[in-house]
């Protein structure tokens, strides 16, 4: 995890409220941090480019052969297994209202990075994480 005390956190004014960060809002905060760094780093050596998440592993063509070729060379995937979160269990606390700076922040990234601004903001409704969260999934 990026933590926000590291001294080269883009995100300097957000950081400065890390210590209150919810376990939900560092999370969030190391979404920012990482994603705002890859989007620098398209003029460096070795460069594979930009990923959406969804777009590895779906469609005809999952990209995730072509992000995975480009930093370790050559090999074969299993891409046929449905990814899966082993560990399945309900969140021990309830998500709280996240930091308005922290969810302004990670959603014009979001943006940026070509996602919807509404399908963002109406991933972040709290009462439907804890809804989805609060119970174990299987």
């Amino acid at each position: 995890m990026i933590h926000p005390n590291d001294p080269r956190v883009y995100y300097t004014e957000i950081a400065a409220s890390g210590d209150k960060f919810s376990p939900f809002e560092r999370n969030l905060f190391h979404w920012l941090e990482l994603n705002q760094f890859m989007t620098e780093q398209h003029t460096r050596n070795g460069f594979t480019g930009v990923f959406h998440f969804e777009d590895l592993y779906q469609g005809s063509t999952p990209a995730l052969p072509s992000l995975l070729n480009g930093l370790i060379g050559e090999a074969e995937y299993d891409l046929k297994s449905a990814p899966l979160d082993k560990v399945q269990r309900k969140l021990p606390l309830e998500i709280a209202e996240p930091s308005p700076r922290l969810v302004d922040a990670a959603v014009k990234l979001g943006v940026r990075l070509g996602y919807s601004e509404e399908e963002l903001l109406d991933s972040l409704d709290v009462d439907r994480l804890n809804e989805q969260y609060s119970e174990r999934r299987l």
